[in-house]
C-alpha cells in the first residue's frame, strides 16, 4: 500500500512539474496584443515585439496576416532601424513611426529567401515599426506625417 501511494505521489509530482513548465513556457512566449487606430479610423490588432528576441523573430515563418492584424516593433531608442524579410512567406507593408507619427513607409515588401536579403530602412529615425498585410498603407491612407494611435 505504501509503495502504491509513493508511486502515485511521484506521478502526481511529475504531472505538476510538466504542467508548471508548460505554463511557464506559454507565459514567456506570449506576445502582448494592443489595438491601433489607423489614419482612416480602422482598428488593427497588433502583437508587440518588445524584446530583441521577439524583434529578431518578427513575422518569420508565419503563413499570413489577417486584414486587421499586424506586428508592432517597439525599440528602446530612435534610430534608422532596419527590417529584413528573413523567412517571410508573404508580402507586407512596413511603417516606421516616431511616436505616433508616420515617418516612412515601404509598400509591398516581397518575401525574400535569397542570401542577399535587402534591409529596409527609414530616411528618418524612428522608435517603432509597424508591419501590416501588403496593401494596407494604400487602403488605410498611411503615409508620411499621418498619425497612428493606440486605442485605450
Amino acid at each position: 500500500m505504501v509503495r502504491h501511494l509513493r508511486r502515485r505521489s511521484h506521478m502526481l509530482l511529475g504531472a505538476v512539474v510538466v504542467l508548471s513548465a508548460t505554463t511557464l513556457f506559454s507565459l514567456l512566449t506570449f506576445q502582448r496584443v494592443n489595438t491601433l487606430i489607423l489614419p482612416d479610423g480602422y482598428d488593427v490588432r497588433v502583437e508587440l515585439a518588445e524584446t530583441s528576441e521577439a524583434r529578431a523573430r518578427g513575422l518569420s515563418g508565419r503563413s499570413s496576416l489577417g486584414a486587421n492584424e499586424g506586428m508592432l516593433f517597439l525599440f528602446p531608442d530612435r534610430d534608422r532601424h532596419g527590417i529584413w524579410m528573413k523567412d517571410m512567406r508573404f508580402a507586407i507593408d512596413i511603417v516606421w513611426l516616431d511616436g505616433e507619427t508616420v515617418v516612412h513607409v515601404v509598400e509591398n515588401a516581397p518575401p525574400n529567401d535569397s542570401p542577399a536579403r535587402p534591409v529596409y530602412r527609414p530616411l528618418t529615425p524612428a522608435n517603432r515599426v509597424l508591419e501590416l498585410p501588403a496593401g494596407s498603407a494604400e487602403v488605410h491612407d498611411i503615409s508620411q506625417g499621418k498619425q497612428i494611435k493606440k486605442r485605450f
